[in-house]
Parts: structure tokens; sequence; C-alpha cells
């Protein structure tokens, strides 16, 4: 927490600093009719400042509040089963030497875990994976996230309303119209990792193999997965929220399957007079039923421009975080940073606004597996580790996004 409260103290003081020179830029453009150089290159020193606090600020929370044996929906991963203990053992034996293959598939079968190919990790190994991915995935903190053990999600989708009307006591009642309901399907698609490492690595004792490993893939599937929820086109993996394209037309009258955008007012670029008023016509574009829990995300680069933003009374609209539990804000709604979101572009989709937990579902598939490689080159050993996610919108009245002129 004292860490915590010195990040929020040099978060603050960044952002007055940001705020001055920012005011000296505009100052120096009305009265010069151009922009200082060195107060540009000051105040893009400050954003990279700004973003590195705000990530630092995120990771200590997260870091805070996790037990670091429980897993992301808060089930104590060492109340295991008997059954499930030696497993846990067996996994350890199996990936340091290549021991305890015939025990690890028993004891795969005996925890309810799916035996398909390869070896299933223990349960407090999937736990840390799965933990650091959430942390370091930032859609998986605002979306929906189920977990199966099938090939893909199906649910209904509830398009229409039922019918009613206004009658007299001792009127006749004409029956009603009846609402149609649709379905989605959600596939869950194979992504992997395969870290290596040395033999004479796994020799030594002193090394903590299930610790390692748990890092390097969360970190190769974190990226995976941040890129494929964000542009990801459904073959082979997620279908991203960037990647649909979408129509101007309002909810009332818009296709299902079609999100809403609306437009920036300048090509490849915020309109140039009141930039701000289309991040708050967005926030009303959204039915007023899913603006509680709503976000924002958009990528880094984006968010810099954001940030110099004021609205009519000469506010900044950007607010940084001041105490823990409470992200970065804009317009009162927190930002979520999201590197593969698309860039300042023309005809690009650049920011979206939504209830994530309503609009976004993701899938992931029950269970990681691994296989231990020592066979293909001789003196290292490949772990090949494969996990299986999708992901899909599911609400498209829920999520609506700002595409840049063209």
């Amino acid at each position: 927490m004292e860490e915590l409260k010195k990040l929020f103290g040099e978060m603050q003081s960044a952002f007055a600093e940001f705020k001055r020179t920012n005011d000296e830029k505009l100052a120096s453009i009305e009265k010069k009719g151009s922009a200082d150089g060195l107060l540009e290159e000051k105040l893009e020193k400050i954003n990279t400042q700004l973003s590195k606090l705000e990530k630092e600020i995120e990771e200590k929370r997260l870091a805070a509040n996790r037990a670091p044996l429980y897993g992301p929906n808060g089930e104590n991963l060492m109340d295991l089963t008997p059954e499930e203990k030696s497993h846990y053992e067996a996994m350890k034996g199996f990936l340091r030497k290549g021991t305890h293959i015939e025990e690890m598939q028993t004891r795969s079968m005996q925890a309810g875990l799916d035996e398909d190919a390869g070896y299933l990790l223990a349960r407090p190994t999937v736990g840390r994976i799965v933990s650091k991915i959430y942390e370091t995935t930032p859609l998986r903190q605002y979306a929906d996230v189920m977990t199966i053990s099938s090939g893909k999600l199906t649910g209904p989708t509830d398009l229409d309303e039922a019918d009613s009307g206004w009658v007299g006591e001792a009127e006749d009642r004409a029956e009603t119209g009846t609402p149609g309901v649709g379905e989605y399907s959600i596939e869950v698609f194979e992504q992997y990792a395969e870290p290596r490492v040395t033999q004479r690595f796994l020799d030594d004792a002193a090394v903590d193999v299930e610790s390692w490993l748990s890092n390097k893939v969360a970190s190769k599937f974190s990226r995976v997965e941040n890129s494929g929820f964000a542009i990801g086109n459904g073959v082979k993996k997620p279908r991203g929220i960037f990647s649909y394209a979408t129509v101007t037309t309002v909810d009332a009258s818009r296709a299902w399957g079609t999100p809403q955008h609306l437009v920036t007012g300048a090509a490849a670029d915020f309109a140039a007079a009141n930039p701000s008023d289309v991040f708050i016509d967005l926030i009303h574009a959204l039915k007023v039923d899913y603006r509680a829990g709503s976000a924002w995300m958009l990528p880094r680069l984006t968010l810099a421009k954001v940030r110099k933003f004021k609205d009519g009374q000469g506010n900044y609209l950007w607010q940084p975080a001041i105490t823990a539990g409470n992200p970065s804000q804009l317009l009162g709604y927190p930002v979520m940073e999201a590197e593969d979101a698309p860039a300042v572009g023309a005809g690009n989709l650049g920011v979206a606004f939504g209830n994530f937990k309503v609009g976004y579902q993701i899938v992931d598939r029950l269970g990681v597996r691994v296989i231990r490689d020592a066979i293909t080159k001789k003196g290292w050993v490949k772990f090949y580790t494969t996990k299986r996610t999708g992901g899909d919108i599911v609400n498209f009245e829920a999520i609506k996004f700002l595409k840049y002129s063209t």
C-alpha cells in the first residue's frame, strides 16, 4: 500500500505538470500561431510517464489484492482432493525430470480434467497461469468470462420485446405478439506457447520450474489474447471487438449483428474544434441501462491525444487514478488501454465505449495441456503448452465506436 500511495502521488504530480505544459503549449499556439517544439517534446515525455505510472499502479493494485494460490474465480487452489494433490506432485516431477508419466495420465483423469493430447497441468499451476493472464489482458477484467468443457458455447439472443397494450376492465383481451429468440455460438480456438530451457537449468534443484513455466506461458498467452480480443477475425482465433463493419444507424433501425459508430469529424483525426463533443455523443448513443459498468477501450497513443482534450469550462476530460481500485477515467468512465486496438487513421475504428460485461463474451476451454519434449534438440527441453479460448460480441447494442473520418 505504501508503494501504491507513492505511485498515486507521482501520478498526481505528473498530471499537474502535464496540464501546465499543455496550457503553455496552447498559449504559445494562440500567441505565435504554432507550438513551441520544446513544449511538444516535454509534453510527450510526460505523456509517456503517465502511461508508465498508470501501468505500474494497476500491476501493484492487482498484486496487492491477489492471493498467490487463488484462481480468477476466488477458489482456493490448494483445497485439493487427495487425487489432485497426487497429480500436482507428479506434475512437478514430470516437468523437471520427465518422470511420473503413467501417474500423470492416471491422475489427470481422476482429477476430473480433460485428458486429451498431452498431460494436463495440475489445478494450482493452471490457476497461476490464468491469474496472470487476467492481470495482463485488460478486456478480461471488463468482459464476461465463462469456462466450458466442450468445443463451443451457445446461448440465446433476445432480439424482440413482448407486445402489450391498455385495456378496460370488462373488455376482451386479444393475444399479444410473442418475442423472437435467436442464438449465438462462440467456438474456442487453440493458442500455444513453447518455452524451452536447458537440461542443466532443470537439473538445478534451486529452480522453481513450475513458477518459471507459469510466467512464460502466461506472458505468451496474454499477448495472443490481447490481439485476438481486439482485432481477431474469428478464423482460428477469437472475433475481435474492432473487427466488425459498423454503420451510423441507431439501435431502433439497425440490423442485429452490426455495431454502431459515430464519426470523429476530421480526416484521420479528431475534430479541430471541440474534439470532446464526439466522446459525449458516444456516451449518450448508448442506452442508459448499459452505461453503468461501461468503460473506454483505446490504444496508448490515442489516449495520449485524448489526455489533452478539455471541456467547455477548461477541465481536462481525462483524470488520473487517485486511490486504489479506481482506475483512470475519461468523462467519468474507466479507461482500458488496448495496445492492439487500431491506431489513428482514416476510416479506422479507433475507440470503443460500452458495457463489455454485457456486450462481449470470452470463453475458456477447461484445462491447460503440456507436452515435454527433450528429444528434438539435445540438451534442451521444450514445454509445448496449449490452451483453448474464444470470444465474440454477443450484444450489438452494448458497445459503440468512434470512427475516424476519411
